[in-house]
């Protein structure tokens, strides 16, 4: 299974999307547009966040050591192509000491090492999974189905006129599976996982699981798409 440390990186570059003044590092750099004719000439390989943050969501990273690797390069160019003392270089420097800050923290708790991300969910995986999706925010669900949508659309369908999807688990791919499990648990609030642990303790002692709330189909969860 995949470690966390490629979702806490996910929620790392969406925390710096979100800074303030960081606009520019957002999206690639429009030189054209900008009439920066020398620009390619000075970065030989341009990086930003929304490219960062697209290659999480389509599997390209195998170790977060390899986010890092990339999130310096936009910090890096802007530094190399800006004068030092410039504003977007304060900036970038100023950026890059948040990031490395928050980074040092994901190196220690989720050391980078061998992954097996196509090794398949197992049925406790699944159930821990369809339990989370009803515990986090509707905006959290929609990155959810937004992800499955570009990577496994054959893992969603509408559930008749309701304003409601179904996920059918067992149709999404290992690699993505572990991303999104990785993503859903650490998005969860820390009372919420201590609640999940007593639920854990009472099913072990004999008490019944939470019956599902997907019908007849044990690998699928419907949810809604709006509170």
């Amino acid at each position: 299974m995949a470690d966390g440390g490629l979702s806490k990186m996910y929620q790392l570059v969406q925390w710096l999307s979100n800074q303030k003044d960081v606009d520019a590092f957002l999206e690639p750099v429009d030189w054209k547009t900008l009439g920066l004719t020398d620009y390619p000439l000075v970065i030989s390989t341009p990086m930003d966040l929304g490219t960062i943050k697209g290659r999480l969501e389509s599997g390209h990273y195998t170790k977060h050591a390899q986010v890092a690797e990339d999130v310096r390069l936009v910090w890096n160019n802007c530094k190399t192509y800006n004068q030092e003392g410039s504003y977007l270089y304060k900036i970038a420097d100023k950026l890059a000491g948040k990031f490395e800050e928050k980074y040092s923290k994901i190196k220690t708790e989720e050391p980078d090492g061998p992954e097996d991300e196509n090794q398949p969910p197992s049925l406790e995986d699944k159930r821990q999974f369809r339990e989370n999706m009803y515990r986090i925010t509707s905006d959290q669900l929609g990155e959810i189905v937004q992800t499955l949508e570009q990577q496994c659309p054959e893992a969603i369908a509408k559930v008749g006129n309701q304003d409601e999807i179904e996920i059918n688990i067992d149709k999404v791919a290992p690699r993505t599976f572990h991303f999104l499990a990785n993503l859903i648990k650490n998005s969860l609030p820390d009372k919420k996982a201590s609640a999940a642990k007593k639920q854990k303790k009472a099913a072990a002692g004999g008490a019944a699981p939470p019956a599902s709330t997907s019908g007849s189909v044990p690998g699928s969860a419907a949810v809604p798409t709006s509170g």
